[in-house]
């Protein structure tokens, strides 16, 4: 009898990458690019993690058009407790 291993799906790939990559972070501050370069500028999230003996690990986080890194995108937020929807929006300049 053969045991095949089964293939993780792409989902399940990039679902476990992010789960290694955020959780255990705290969020400590939030403020917007100022990149001259883009025209659509995104919010961005500082965050911070604790490790054993050295200096925490800080991260920061923000939503872009596309993987490339093309300009700011908005970050949509969905309250599980009130139910209600927030999204903080791309600032454009020029």
């Amino acid at each position: 009898m053969s045991h095949k291993k089964e293939e993780k799906t792409t989902r399940e790939i990039w679902t476990e990458k992010a789960r290694n990559t955020l959780i255990g972070f705290t969020i400590t501050d939030v403020m917007y690019s100022k990149d001259e370069d883009w025209y659509a500028q995104a919010p961005f999230i500082l965050m911070k993690k604790p490790r054993m003996g050295a200096k925490p690990e800080q991260k920061v986080m923000m939503p872009m058009r596309d993987d490339e890194g093309n300009d700011g995108g908005a970050l949509y937020i969905k309250n599980l407790t009130t139910k209600e929807d927030e999204t903080l929006p791309v600032i454009w300049e020029r």
